[in-house]
């Protein structure tokens, strides 16, 4: 009996270890967060990668310059995210800031795992006399509360709208069509432009 006893004890001593072990692995990584925007704890749930983001200067007809900013966020976790209106820093190559643009808006603003986000701005640059721009972005991103609603859309066509032989910019028609089984009150339709090389180039 004293040997069937202390059988048991040390059965139980080692499944007391395993327990404490494995409760000691499973919150060694409750704190900390990722070099991609991710938190340890929700690695394989809610994880992003912001993209590099570009910045291209023009002038137009009448002289004044601008820039298109573009970041791109890809989502690769396994959770919805949410990416809500965030802020652009434009730094000179020296690291000076140049312009900081708030209010900066992600289409689509949630994305399904898998998919990328475009931050995407135009703005005015007055009085700014560089030549290459970097762009500092500070994104709030998170998992999504709302669901992901995604009317079909198709008869899609896109042209550009001409005033006396220059181009004023691009407008796209098409059809949306609401299948699912509850109403829509409010939809919102955006147009992402890729190059042949699937490279964001504008939006509308």
């Amino acid at each position: 009996e004293v040997i069937f006893m202390k059988k048991i004890i040390a059965l139980v001593l080692v499944v007391a270890m395993s327990v404490s072990l494995f409760t000691a692995c499973g919150s060694s990584a409750s704190s900390g967060s990722g070099a991609s925007g991710e938190k340890e704890t929700e690695k394989k749930e809610v994880s992003w990668e912001v993209g590099e983001g570009s910045a291209k200067m023009w002038k137009d007809s009448i002289g004044a310059s601008w820039v298109q900013i573009i970041v791109p966020v890809v989502n690769n976790g396994s959770k919805n995210l949410y990416l809500s209106t965030g802020k652009v820093d434009l730094e000179d190559t020296n690291g000076k800031l140049v312009k900081s643009c708030d209010m900066v808006n992600s289409y689509p603003d949630i994305i399904q795992p898998g998919e990328t986000g475009y931050y995407y701005n135009e703005t005015t640059l007055d009085g700014v006399d560089v030549q290459e721009l970097k762009v500092v972005p500070h994104f709030d991103v998170k998992e999504s509360k709302r669901d992901c609603i995604r009317l079909d859309v198709s008869e899609v066509s896109v042209k550009n709208n001409e005033l006396l032989g220059h181009v004023m910019g691009i407008s796209v028609d098409g059809r949306v069509e609401n299948k699912t089984s509850e109403e829509q009150k409010m939809v919102y339709v955006s147009a992402n432009f890729f190059d042949a090389d699937k490279k964001l180039i504008g939006h509308a």
